[in-house]
């Protein structure tokens, strides 16, 4: 699969190898011990955290990809990508990562403004995104995007699934 191939070999850091023969995505548990793992909890500044994910979506990675190089030839540059965060419930995280933040997959809705037109909530704050959660009973996980634009589902990516204690 050529287009994989070059998407795979301009993957983000810390991607590992894996197949995507008969899957759109893959998770990798990562550690408290792993440097990756201390980068993705200080964006949430204290906040208690149950375990952490790395999701690796070629595809929807890919379509980002070409959304800001299209951004960089229509306007000789892009803006820079930002972090987000993306409130779920943990029932839900598959289909958060599957289907790029569609929350009209979900089996519950944190906050379903939006839902209709497919423009999922986001947060520039992390703890925003886990404050809109605090009312609500179950296991919490917040879906950490790579994001430039404004709500084109081809303008965000899931990086990281955050399980909340």
């Amino acid at each position: 699969m050529p287009i994989l191939d070059d998407v795979l070999r301009k993957a983000p850091k810390y991607w590992e190898d894996a197949l995507y023969e008969d899957k759109r995505y893959v998770m990798f548990e990562i550690h408290p011990g792993d440097e990756e793992y201390q980068e993705v909890i200080q964006l949430f500044q204290g906040e208690h955290i149950s375990s952490v994910e790395r999701v690796q979506h070629p595809y929807a990675y890919g379509r980002f990809m070409l959304r800001k190089e299209q951004y960089q030839m229509r306007h000789g540059s892009c803006s820079s990508e930002t972090t987000e965060f993306h409130p779920v419930f943990a029932q839900d995280v598959g289909n958060a990562c599957e289907f790029n933040c569609d929350c009209r997959r979900y089996s519950r809705q944190v906050d379903a403004s939006g839902c209709e037109t497919r423009k999922p909530k986001f947060y520039s704050r992390a703890r925003a995104a886990i404050n809109s959660l605090r009312s609500y009973g179950g296991q919490k996980a917040i879906i950490v995007v790579g994001k430039i634009g404004t709500y084109s589902d081809t303008e965000y990516y899931p990086k990281y699934a955050v399980y909340l204690n």
